[in-house]
């Protein structure tokens, strides 16, 4: 599996939780789980379909927005 090395260099240098914004393109379920160890972090979502990935939450969640997309047709 390929780590996010952003996420995992601000965790050895002592950031946490909410210090951190993850932001990432075609995540898997894993790097989800990864993100949400250790004291989670912040989530930026890129795309609506990522969401079914996520299996654990963190309180505080950003989504990117596109201006001008219609997502109504996207499941």
């Amino acid at each position: 599996m390929r780590f996010p090395s952003e996420l995992v260099l601000a965790r050895t240098n002592g950031f946490h939780g909410e210090d951190i914004m993850f932001s990432s393109n075609n995540t898997t379920e894993a790097i989800f789980e990864l993100a949400a160890a250790d004291g989670g972090c912040i989530l930026n979502i890129d795309d609506i379909t990522m969401l079914a990935k996520v299996k654990e939450f963190p309180e505080l969640i950003c989504f990117r927005s596109i201006p001008g997309k219609d997502v109504r047709g996207m499941s």
